[in-house]
C-alpha cells in the first residue's frame, strides 16, 4: 500500500480519489454532483490518498523507531536515525522543524521522494505527544485524529475560497433589483 501511495502519478491518485468519493456518495446516500469531501471526512471519518500515505509511512517509521517491527529484517533496527538532538540545518519552508537527511542540491529534487527522506520530515512534522506514543494502537490512534484534522483544515481552506461569491452574488442582485 505504502508504495501505491507514494509513488503513483497525480492521475491515478486523483483517480483513487475519486472512487473514495464515489464510495463517500454511495454511503451518505448523496447525488453524483454533490459535493462530498468535507462530509466524508467529519461523518465517515475516512483519509483521502494524502493522508493515507502519511498514516502508512508513519506507522511503518513509529514500528522502526520503536524496534516493534516483528517481520522486519535486522538491518532496519538502525535504518532511521531520528534523533532530535542531532538534527542537521535543513529546514523545511512552511515551519521552524529541521531533520537529518543526505544533502541533495536545491536545484534538484532527487532523493526527495525516497523513504528516508519522506520518513523523516513526516516524523519530525508530527506533534510530540504523537510521536511519544508508548503503543502501537495509542499512536495510530493519535495520528489518524491528527491526519483527519489536517484533511479537515484542507476542507476548511477550500470551501473559503469560494466564501466572497456570496458577496458577489448579494451585489449583482441587488444590482438587477435596482433596474
Amino acid at each position: 500500500m505504502l508504495c501505491i501511495w507514494g509513488s503513483a502519478s497525480k492521475g491515478n491518485i486523483r483517480t483513487i480519489e475519486n472512487v473514495i468519493r464515489f464510495a463517500g456518495r454511495f454511503v451518505l446516500k448523496k447525488r453524483k454532483y454533490d459535493s462530498v469531501k468535507n462530509e466524508i471526512t467529519t461523518n465517515l471519518k475516512w483519509l483521502f490518498p494524502k493522508q493515507l500515505y502519511k498514516f502508512e509511512l508513519l506507522k511503518i517509521v513509529f514500528m522502526i523507531h520503536n524496534n516493534m517491527c516483528p517481520v522486519c529484517p535486522a538491518y532496519f533496527t538502525n535504518y532511521l536515525q531520528i534523533d532530535e538532538c542531532n538534527i542537521g540545518t535543513l529546514h523545511t519552508r512552511n515551519n521552524s522543524y529541521s531533520y537529518r537527511i543526505a544533502e541533495t542540491s536545491e536545484s534538484s529534487s532527487y532523493g526527495t521522494r525516497s523513504f528516508t527522506q519522506q520518513a523523516h520530515k513526516e516524523w519530525l512534522l508530527l506533534p510530540t505527544h504523537i510521536r511519544e506514543s508508548r503503543t502501537l494502537s495509542k499512536f495510530k490512534i493519535g495520528l489518524c485524529n491528527h491526519l483527519l484534522n489536517e484533511q479537515k483544515q484542507e476542507c476548511d481552506i477550500n470551501l473559503s475560497d469560494f466564501s466572497h461569491y456570496d458577496e458577489v452574488i448579494e451585489d449583482v442582485i441587488k444590482y438587477w433589483i435596482v433596474f
